[in-house]
């Protein structure tokens, strides 16, 4: 008889639970107000206007990719200094970087380092299905912006780690659709910019996508 109540208490526990999860999926998966996209709005906005302000160089730790730049905008390559490493592709990259006013760079730089953020998190959103006006999709972001350290980084440093970043889920999504093409041109202009995402292509090779 005890036993009999247990298993029956369990089952009860056990179905409770399932509901509560689903519950907050079902939550999760509804449009979110206004009132959350304003703060995730506002809290990205802070950030880079706060990294824009903060120094002359917005934050930027890629002065070495702009310098190889302007160094190919006056006639002179941009190897001749031993310590820049990166492929070609970075420093066309970084010719706007380059061109622009500092002022403006100080400010674009961080914000588009914000965008590809965003729209690196669309994409992962995509492939699992998830809707991009959902409460799960703000507030995640949000968690994103104002809880995880390496997001505030990148925007802090203006790091091109940021298109590997957006680029992997993008081309991931691509190859969920099975256009394979597309991701495999997104990946290649990651790797031109900055190598990180070169063992994907493994991923093409075992699909036997060349």
């Amino acid at each position: 008889m005890n036993m009999g109540k247990g298993a029956l208490s369990g089952a009860h526990v056990g179905a409770h639970g399932g509901a509560l999860g689903g519950a907050l999926g079902g939550w999760l998966s509804r449009p979110a107000t206004w009132h959350a996209w304003a703060a995730l709005g506002a809290v990205l906005l802070a950030a880079v206007v706060r990294v824009g302000l903060r120094g002359p160089d917005g934050g930027m730790d890629n002065a070495i990719v702009v310098r190889a730049a302007e160094a190919w905008l006056d006639g002179r390559s941009p190897y001749a200094d031993r310590h820049f490493l990166y492929l070609p592709g970075a420093v066309l990259a970084a010719l706007p970087q380059a061109l622009l006013p500092q002022p403006v760079v100080r400010f674009l730089v961080p914000a588009g380092v914000t965008a590809a953020l965003v729209a690196g998190w669309a994409c992962a959103l995509r492939i699992h299905g998830v809707p991009w006006r959902s409460r799960f999709a703000a507030l995640g972001l949000l968690a994103l912006a104002v809880g995880f350290a390496p997001f505030g980084h990148l925007v802090e440093l203006g790091n091109w780690t940021v298109a590997s970043a957006a680029a992997l889920p993008l081309a991931l999504l691509f190859v969920c659709r099975g256009r394979w093409v597309a991701a495999g041109l997104v990946i290649g202009a990651a790797v031109a910019v900055k190598p990180l995402l070169a063992p994907v292509v493994l991923l093409f090779l075992f699909a036997r996508r060349w």
